[in-house]
């Protein structure tokens, strides 16, 4: 679980590496990565086909619904099955910026390592997201309750996600701004942890076998 844990925060790049020099060095290389990443500028346009387009209010609880629970597998299970023999690509990638990441200092490296993994990945990546668009429309999901119930359901395992937009970064990156560091969505808010848990720990295994998906924000 610890592997788990520090490569899920690969993109919570604790960027406020402090002064004005250090963060030019990481922004610098965020933005070189990212405009390398030509192949998924049409990431932006895949994400516009969700049906829902509404804002999610989260409860104030933050506990997860079974039927939240239930709609958010479904979705992890589709683009898994559409991926066949290249989700084991995905996993390797993950896998291998997991470990780099354990034997180097991620704070500055994170999330260029991310985003050239996402370069490397780009053609299944790209298919991968048209999946996930089709299987939220048939959940009836919007991105942004979609996103929530993925960031409750791996809290409650203990395996922090984070907030990174590969394709809010696509579109700074078209508009000539440099994309922002974005921190774990929620990182210490437990509220509504502990129901959260009973709710998921049945499924542990599952989650955790489908992590790298969550990793790469599909």
């Amino acid at each position: 679980m610890k592997k788990l844990a520090i490569g899920c925060g690969v993109v919570a790049l604790v960027v406020i590496v402090a002064g004005g020099v250090g963060f030019y060095y990481v922004a610098h290389r965020v933005s070189s990565a990212v405009r390398s990443l030509a192949a998924l500028g049409s990431i932006p346009d895949i994400e516009a086909q969700v049906q829902d387009k509404s804002p999610y209010e989260a409860p104030a609880s933050g506990e997860l619904t079974q039927e939240q629970l239930t709609k958010f597998l479904a979705v992890q299970a589709a683009v898994k099955q559409q991926l066949g023999a290249r989700f084991d690509q995905l996993n390797s990638k993950y896998k291998a910026l997991s470990d780099s990441l354990n034997h180097r200092d991620a704070t500055i490296s994170a999330t260029p390592s991310l985003l050239s993994a996402y370069r490397d990945l780009a053609a299944t990546y790209v298919d991968a997201k048209h999946w996930q668009v089709e299987a939220l429309n048939a959940q009836q999901l919007s991105l942004a309750q979609y996103r929530w119930i993925r960031e409750r359901t791996y809290a409650a395992i203990g395996v922090p996600m984070t907030g990174f937009d590969i394709a809010q970064a696509v579109e700074d990156v078209k508009a000539g701004r440099t994309p922002e560091a974005q921190t774990p969505a929620a990182s210490t808010d437990t509220t509504g942890l502990d129901a959260n848990q009973k709710l998921v720990e049945p499924h542990r295994k599952e989650l955790e076998d489908n992590v790298s998906l969550a990793v790469f924000g599909l």
